[in-house]
């Protein structure tokens, strides 16, 4: 009787978690399909890339010196610092490879910024780039970056030329499970990187995020030009899917004009 009664309240509580995720997006890879049989490799490829999703582990290799230490707890406390603009040996982000790889983070236990990307990305256009605010103050004050990357436990030891990365990505795992039902938590089935609900199909450049990107970490947005590794890999994964576009900017606000003075 009381297997039953779990069995009962357990088959209760996905229902309702059912009901209330749904709404959040069905896979665009299945929704947008042209034949039930593109439908069907869509939604392995999907599966597959959501797998990879679950966390970042490797080696960081880079062709000049640099360093990183920093670690972050579940988003919630971390601290230390990283600029690494390389390669990564491993599973970074749904692709699995040799790839470029950067990441720029800065913390101090109850504040921390975090930049993160794999693949096929522009550093100075930070559409491209994941960009996040963690540990309760960046949790609270933004930005907010790709869905699907906080919670997380980050950890990055580099030295030098050679360094190692291991991050747990935990909200992946709810993304991977409902994703079996046709659910898209994260809003990356077929996409290089996830999208918001109210992005519409566009990717939103985040002002703060700009402003942390050149005032704290003192590095460079378009349409200046940074020496960067080249685009070398041989990798499968995520980001072999197009990106979202970018959203363009908003127009700049009209200077009133000023009264002539008599």
């Amino acid at each position: 009787m009381g297997v039953r009664r779990v069995l009962w309240r357990g088959g209760g509580v996905l229902a309702a978690a059912l009901v209330l995720l749904a709404p959040l997006g069905c896979s665009r890879s299945l929704t947008g399909a042209d034949s039930i049989g593109q439908a069907i490799g869509n939604y392995f490829v999907d599966r597959a890339t959501d797998f990879l999703d679950l966390g970042d582990f490797g080696l960081s290799i880079t062709t000049t010196p640099q360093i990183g230490l920093y670690a972050n707890g579940v988003s919630l406390g971390g601290g230390g610092y990283a600029m690494i603009d390389g390669y990564l040996a491993g599973m970074g982000h749904g692709n699995v490879g040799w790839m470029r790889f950067y990441t720029a983070d800065v913390g101090i236990v109850v504040w921390a910024y975090e930049e993160l990307a794999f693949g096929e990305f522009d550093r100075t256009d930070l559409t491209t780039v994941n960009t996040q605010g963690t540990c309760v103050g960046g949790l609270l004050t933004g930005p907010w970056g790709f869905p699907g990357w906080v919670p997380a436990c980050i950890h990055y030891v580099h030295l030098g030329w050679v360094g190692f990365v291991g991050n747990i990505n935990y909200f992946e795992m709810m993304d991977l499970a409902t994703g079996f039902m046709g659910i898209d938590l994260c809003g990356d089935d077929g996409r290089r990187t996830g999208l918001w609900p109210w992005e519409t199909g566009e990717r939103e450049a985040s002002a703060y995020a700009e402003k942390l990107h050149t005032d704290i970490l003192g590095l460079a947005l378009k349409p200046e030009k940074v020496d960067s590794p080249p685009y070398t890999g041989a990798f499968w994964g995520r980001a072999k899917h197009p990106a979202p576009e970018a959203a363009p900017a908003p127009p700049a606000a009209k200077k009133e004009k000023k009264p002539e003075e008599k």
